[in-house]
Formats: structure tokens, sequence, C-alpha cells
């Protein structure tokens, strides 16, 4: 991989990792229209999170 796209990489990671703990402890807020299948499967995956937080 060249320098430039390491670089750039690394730069997303980071900031990512900035935003990350910047956001600890806020609320986050899914805006969505779901029913059924999709819907039970959000739900299911949100229940550790959930559970954790």
């Amino acid at each position: 991989m060249s320098k430039k796209l390491i670089f750039f990489l690394m730069s997303v990671l980071l900031a990512g990792l900035f935003c990350t703990a910047a956001f600890a402890g806020k609320t986050v807020t899914v805006l969505g229209t779901w029913g059924g299948a999709e819907r039970d499967a959000f739900m299911k995956m949100m229940e550790p999170f959930e559970a954790a937080t």
C-alpha cells in the first residue's frame, strides 16, 4: 500500500476512536420504519446492547 493510503486509513481510524470516546454515555436514537421479520431481527440484535448500557 502507498504511504498516503496508509496515512488516510490511520487518520480515519483515529478519528473514529476520538468520536467514540466523545459520545460515550450519550443516547443513540434509531429512526426507521421496520416491520415483520426485519423488525424482529433488529430488536434481537439490540437486546445485548440495551442490556449492557
